[in-house]
């Protein structure tokens, strides 16, 4: 009896605890709302550089150089907020043309919580 007592204890506490960690759709929300932000961030960022990029080609390296750090600052504070939400979100690398160099930049997306 007490071995049952015990067990039934511990499968409540399991449940209860599961329960804390359940993510609501809510929080799927506002994950994917971050991730569409961060994505129109970044496309906003790479149509400037591409403009910048064909005002001033001969600064294009430093021009690239900075697009590379502001679109993976963007990424890192995105990905960072959705840790916080409990919900998984990555960079998917895509290749963007820079006058004429390729870059790799990149976008989010959740993929699991």
């Amino acid at each position: 009896m007490k071995k049952k007592i015990i067990v039934l204890v511990i499968v409540m506490l399991m449940v209860m605890n599961l329960s804390a960690f359940a993510l609501t759709d809510a929080d799927i929300q506002k994950a994917q709302e971050l991730v569409d932000e961060a994505n129109d961030d970044i496309n906003e960022l790479i149509e400037e550089s591409k403009s910048k990029a064909n005002e001033k080609p001969e600064e294009v390296q430093e021009i690239i150089d900075e697009l590379i750090e502001e679109t993976e600052e963007v990424s890192a504070e995105t990905i960072e907020e959705g840790e916080e939400l409990g919900v998984v979100i990555i960079c998917e690398y895509i290749e963007v043309d820079i006058n004429g160099i390729i870059v790799l930049i990149d976008p989010l997306r959740v993929v699991g919580w």
